[in-house]
C-alpha cells in the first residue's frame, strides 16, 4: 500500500462518500488538534522529556489523523507511539525490580511529576503493578521515586533523542497534511 499525505479516497470512504463531512472533519482535526497551539504544547512535552504527556497526545492523534486521511502523519505517530510505549514498559519494568536500590538524589520535581503521570497512564491503559494496585501508600512512594530515578537516569543517558528526531517528523507531516488539504478545503464552500 502506497501511503499518501493525504489518502482522500480512504478519508472519503470514512465518511460515506460526502465531501462536505470530510471537509467539516478536516477543518475541526486541524483548528482542534494540529492547530499551533497544539503542537507547541507537545513541543513542550517533548522537550521536557515528559513520556506520559507524549503518549496521550500522539495515542489521540493516531486514530483521528488515519480517519482524515492523514496517512503518513499516522504512521510518524504510530512510530513515535511505539518507541514511547516501550520507554515506558522499559522504565516501569526497571523500577519495579529495583525498587529498594537508592534513588539519585538529583531528581527534579518535574520527573516526578512525570513518574506520577506515568503511574497514572499505566493505571488507565493496563494493569500496573501490585504495589499501586495495593494502595499501600510507601510503597507506592517508593515505586514513584524509583521511576523518577530511571526518568533522569534515561535523561543523562540521552535515551530520548530519538523522540525529538520523531517529533520533527510528525511536525513536517503536520504541515505537509495542512498544505495538501488546503485545495481540497478551499474547494468546498
Amino acid at each position: 500500500m502506497d501511503m499518501q499525505v493525504f489518502d482522500k479516497e480512504m478519508a472519503l470512504h470514512n465518511v460515506m462518500g460526502s465531501e462536505e463531512m470530510l471537509h467539516e472533519l478536516i477543518n475541526t482535526f486541524i483548528t482542534h488538534n494540529i492547530d499551533e497551539q497544539s503542537m507547541q504544547i507537545f513541543c513542550n512535552s517533548v522537550r521536557d522529556n515528559d513520556i506520559a504527556s507524549i503518549f496521550r497526545k500522539t495515542h489521540n492523534l493516531k486514530s483521528t489523523s488515519l480517519y482524515v486521511g492523514a496517512s503518513l502523519l499516522s504512521k510518524a505517530i504510530i512510530n513515535l507511539i511505539e518507541f514511547t510505549r516501550s520507554m515506558i514498559a522499559t522504565v516501569i519494568q526497571s523500577s519495579y525490580k529495583n525498587i529498594d536500590d537508592k534513588c539519585d538524589e538529583n531528581i527534579t520535581q518535574k520527573e516526578v511529576d512525570n513518574a506520577v503521570a506515568i503511574i497514572e497512564l499505566k493505571k488507565t491503559t493496563e494493569p500496573v503493578c501490585s504495589i499501586v494496585e495495593k494502595n499501600n501508600q510507601e510503597l507506592y512512594e517508593k515505586f514513584t521515586f524509583r521511576i523518577a530515578s530511571e526518568l533522569f537516569k534515561l535523561t543523562k543517558a540521552h535515551a530520548f533523542d530519538p523522540i525529538t528526531q520523531m517529533t520533527e517528523k510528525i511536525l513536517f507531516e503536520v504541515q505537509s497534511y495542512k498544505s495538501t488539504v488546503q485545495p481540497f478545503l478551499d474547494k468546498i464552500i
